[in-house]
């Protein structure tokens, strides 16, 4: 079927209103206008639709293995259980499409645009997203084993249990990128800028993020064992509920940052700037705390035994009801803190 009669058929000059159980494979469908077609079990394997109008149409089990979708106007289309590995989707529009369980081995998305796009259980498995502009797109289930993202710009994007093994993010900007349960082991955050992102119940356990401003990030749950902040500009994050342990923050920016309940024993913070901060609660036994700005950071029933605490500013730090066996205060304003308030103690530590 060429590109003429195909078009006819979508506007109800065929048969049948669905093109369906149809082999089409390496037609020249560029710049057709197939919107609101719909397509069963067509197989379109090696077809060119660049430039095509696709929008409003809705594919299902169709396949597309090498075909090409450049510049398409996918806006609105929806696509279910389609196998377009090889295919090509560079600078098409998918505005508000929809794509479930769909296999995109070593498709290429470079300088595509994704806007509210959704994409549920999908395997991206070496795809190209360079370049890629996406906004409040949602990836649930998806596969990103060794895709590429170098470049692209995420804004607002949800990354719902990703497959992240050997993706890459090189020069990525991420606005307010949401990723749940994501695996980012070892990951070297360096050259990527994370504006206010979320990694919720993440593994992040010897990550990067030395030298990073990664200002008002949170990583609520997540397990940063081993990460580096060294330098990072930390102000306002939320590490509430993280595992941190033996995590360095050396010289890091922490002003207002939330470690509350976190486990950051045997973590180095020496020289930060920790204004503010709260680790209420915190596990923070044998970490290290030498020159560091502990102005108002408040430590109320944190377990602090055996750290150093060495040539620090303290003024109005808050050490209600700290556990401090062991730790060394040397060349510390310690008198410049807070002590415990025995009737609140004595409040909390009630028992009727």
């Amino acid at each position: 079927m060429d590109k003429k009669l195909l078009e006819r058929t979508i506007k109800g000059e065929g048969d049948v209103p669905v093109i369906a159980d149809m082999t089409l494979a390496g037609n020249d469908y560029r710049g057709a206008n197939l919107g609101g077609g719909t397509f069963q079990n067509v197989d379109f394997s090696a077809s060119n639709f660049a430039g095509a109008n696709l929008r409003e149409c809705n594919f299902i089990d169709c396949v597309f293995q090498g075909s090409c979708f450049d510049q398409c106007d996918l806006g609105l289309a929806s696509f279910i259980n389609p196998r377009a590995s090889k295919s090509s989707f560079k600078q098409a529009n998918l505005k508000n499409s929809n794509f479930i369980d769909g296999d995109f081995t070593d498709a290429l998305f470079t300088s595509a645009s994704f806007a509210a796009t959704s994409f549920i259980n999908p395997n991206f498995t070496r795809a190209d997203f360079q370049s890629l502009n996406s906004e409040n797109a949602n990836f649930i289930n998806a596969n990103f084993s060794d895709a590429n993202m170098s470049n692209s710009i995420q804004t607002r994007s949800n990354f719902i249990e990703p497959n992240l093994s050997g993706v890459i993010f090189t020069k990525a900007t991420l606005n307010m990128a949401i990723f749940h349960k994501a695996e980012f082991d070892h990951y070297d955050f360096s050259d990527v800028i994370l504006n206010s992102c979320q990694f919720q119940g993440s593994s992040l356990k010897g990550a990067i993020f030395s030298g990073c401003d990664i200002a008002n990030c949170g990583f609520m749950e997540a397990d940063l064992s081993g990460a580096s902040f060294d330098r990072s500009k930390a102000n306002n994050c939320l590490f509430i509920k993280a595992k941190l342990r033996g995590s360095q923050f050396k010289n890091a920016q922490l002003e207002q940052a939330m470690f509350v309940e976190a486990d950051i024993s045997r973590c180095d913070f020496s020289g930060s700037n920790m204004e503010q901060a709260q680790l209420t609660k915190a596990k923070c036994s044998e970490s290290i705390f030498s020159r560091a700005n502990l102005t108002y950071v408040d430590f109320s029933q944190v377990q602090l035994e055996d750290s150093v605490i060495e040539n620090a500013e303290m003024y109005r730090a808050n050490l209600h009801l700290v556990m401090d066996e062991g730790v060394i205060w040397t060349g510390s304003n310690k008198s410049a803190a807070l002590p415990t308030d025995e009737e609140k103690a004595r409040a909390q530590l009630f028992k009727p």
